[in-house]
């Protein structure tokens, strides 16, 4: 059977180029590279397919307590991402470990904890300590203004 040729269709005008395979050993992706677009792109996770009440995600931090990427809806329901890269042998045995410890850690700490952990975060990325509360507000803003 004939392999069927992957594109990437751009733009109104529906341009194509297309698609090929990265190398196994290519390092340009890696788990930082990962982290840093579902940080930006979160709607690149499928959560709606899983559940809505945890869309949309708002990023609100990455390696907070050690987690990857930490999300939180309007409803104020969390996701934790933790990213491994598919030629990452450990990403077969260990995350489901990894995530349950990362919800443990959590569910030990206070809303204060989390909260001052993300404003520490928000002041590392941009300068200011914004809060869960003012992030969810401005996302939520943002996306009203889209809509």
């Amino acid at each position: 059977m004939k392999e069927i040729q992957p594109y990437l269709i751009e733009g109104d005008t529906a341009t194509g180029k297309p698609l090929h395979l990265i190398p196994h050993k290519h390092n340009s992706f890696n788990e930082q590279w990962l982290q840093d677009m579902l940080y930006k792109y979160p709607d690149i996770l499928p959560l709606d397919q899983i559940e809505d009440a945890f869309t949309p995600a708002i990023p609100i931090g990455r390696e907070i307590f050690n987690i990857d990427n930490l999300f939180i809806s309007p409803a104020g329901l969390i996701t934790i991402v933790e990213t491994k890269l598919w030629r990452n042998p450990e990403a077969h045995r260990t995350v489901v470990a990894q995530i349950l410890d990362y919800t443990k850690t959590l569910f030990k700490k206070s809303f204060n904890q989390l909260d001052e952990a993300v404003k520490a975060f928000m002041q590392k990325q941009y300068g200011k300590p914004k809060s869960i509360y003012e992030t969810v507000k401005r996302m939520s803003q943002l996306s009203l203004k889209i809509d």
